[in-house]
């Protein structure tokens, strides 16, 4: 009879096809979020990677509204382990704005860059931090920080931060719990390890896009995905937030869906 393909042990029929790998994660718009001063309102980001800083860049970006007048040392972002490790990565309202990069443990030395001045209160204001450094294993680079797409400070030797997992991303919220809780409201913020250009950093803040070269670690409280259409600065309430805001904030103009990819299996 004819030869037993299935069961012969000279069979040369091939293992089942592996599932298609997922699909890369993609951006939910999941709206702005307001910080009411107390404990318990702060976020802890999630990030695609367990490790910030091995990359030859760090790029923050986020529309802030901060209530709180004057320097403080409330927090944009405090990245790290707790209060006496040697990982933090820093966005304080202390001096205008400051990004702050520890290296050693029990809080010092640190590496930073600080604005001067005082951070605009009860209105709208593009945060972008761009962090560029020649190589994958530099210890120092440039810092650069800009409101609203300008230049406020910027530096050739700040500590880039270091190439470790951290447990509490925090946004909002200090590790060290004698320093003040955010107040105000924040909407997409977005950070990357790579050092994104000022055009590049100008269509985010203006809704026109991601880049293309490189996917977020961390996006977050976003208002829009993908290619959006231009838009204005997000809008102002008509009085200042409060606790809670009143009135909330206008929306973005309608964005698509994202409704993800789709897999073909050939089946009629």
């Amino acid at each position: 009879g004819s030869p037993n393909f299935c069961c012969s042990a000279t069979s040369t029929l091939s293992p089942p096809a592996s599932p298609p790998p997922p699909f890369p994660p993609v951006c939910s718009v999941d709206g702005g979020f307001t910080f009411t001063g107390d404990p318990s309102s702060y976020l802890n980001a999630t990030a695609r990677t367990p490790t910030l800083g091995e990359g030859f860049g760090f790029t923050l970006a986020a529309w802030v509204y901060r209530t709180r007048n004057g320097s403080a040392w409330d927090r944009l972002i405090d990245f790290g382990n707790g209060l006496e490790h040697a990982d933090n990565i820093l966005v304080t309202f202390r001096d205008g704005m400051r990004y702050h990069v520890q290296y050693q443990g029990g809080g010092a030395p640190a590496s930073e860059l600080m604005t001067g001045g005082n951070f605009p209160v009860s209105t709208w204001t593009h945060v972008g931090i761009v962090h560029a450094r020649p190589n994958d294993t530099a210890t120092l680079g440039t810092a650069t920080i800009y409101w609203n797409g300008v230049l406020k400070a910027s530096s050739s030797d700040v500590r880039f931060p270091l190439a470790v997992s951290r447990s509490g991303l925090f946004v909002g919220k200090s590790h060290w719990p004698a320093d003040p809780m955010f107040t105000g409201q924040m909407q997409d913020l977005v950070v990357w390890d790579v050092a994104l250009t000022l055009s590049e950093l100008d269509a985010v803040r203006l809704g026109q896009g991601l880049p293309a070269r490189a996917v977020p670690v961390i996006e977050m409280m976003r208002t829009w995905c993908g290619a959006a259409p231009p838009a204005a600065p997000p809008s102002s309430p008509s009085s200042p937030p409060s606790i809670p805001p009143s009135p909330p904030l206008s929306p973005f103009p309608p964005v698509c869906s994202v409704d993800g990819g789709f897999t073909f299996t050939g089946d009629p």
